[in-house]
């Protein structure tokens, strides 16, 4: 026995309802369901947030001189506490460099998870994480950080590294034509990880000469129990 599912069409003028009311699947006009991605479900749902580094047209400063990064200063954390469970959907960062000093000057902006500890910050500037759906309480658990002035404790390590990017400065035989390749990561993964507290995200921006630059989280959060 062959069953046949059939619905209305409502392409233009799908039925809205209120929360917890019955509502008819939305069809397209040729047979195929409309479904909002897991993402944007969640964005709906209020548990979508974003932070940033960088204020308006001041870059955030980086790492530099003493080494390429420095483990124990992220440029940028989010802290993800126990029982808390995230997903980092995307990551953005623009990063500036100075005149190169010498030929192959180097600097990098790199993302990666310390995994199994909500890392105790030092000395740094909080962040209010804010909801994708605007008008809505922040209500993040998230700790957001940025420019860690004083070493962490205890250093965090890369557990887990997401995405990395590098430029090089070249000289070209001389100062006067010093130029960078353009150095700017953009993390938006296919199949997205997740990063269950006690966790810390890290973000860093560095290298041989200091690398100032701008970022953008965006992440989903959700008690663990719920992944």
């Amino acid at each position: 026995m062959i069953s046949e599912i059939k619905g209305y069409a409502k392409q233009t003028s799908p039925s809205r309802v209120s929360e917890g009311a019955q509502v008819a699947l939305r069809l397209m006009r040729e047979g195929s369901l409309s479904v909002a991605s897991f993402l944007q479900a969640m964005i709906f749902e209020g548990l979508g947030y974003s932070a940033f580094e960088g204020a308006f047209s001041t870059e955030a400063a980086g790492g530099g001189a003493a080494a390429v990064i420095d483990i124990d200063r992220p440029n940028m954390t989010l802290g993800v506490p126990d029982k808390t469970s995230i997903m980092l959907f995307r990551v953005t960062s623009q990063a500036f460099m100075p005149l190169t000093v010498t030929d192959d000057d180097e600097a990098e902006i790199l993302l990666g998870v310390h995994v199994g500890t909500k890392i105790t910050v030092a000395s740094a500037t909080a962040l209010t994480p804010r909801n994708l759906k605007t008008g809505v309480a922040a209500g993040s658990l998230i700790d957001a950080e940025k420019t860690h002035a004083t070493n962490i404790a205890t250093a965090p390590t890369v557990d887990m590294e997401l995405a990395r990017a590098v430029a090089r400065g070249e000289m070209a035989g001389t100062p006067a034509n010093a130029a960078w390749e353009k150095l700017e990561l953009n993390y938006e993964p296919l199949v997205i990880p997740v990063i269950k507290g006690p966790s810390t995200v890290l973000l860093y921006h560095g290298g041989t000469v200091a690398t100032d630059g701008f970022t953008q989280m965006f992440w989903v959060e959700l008690p663990t129990s719920d992944v």
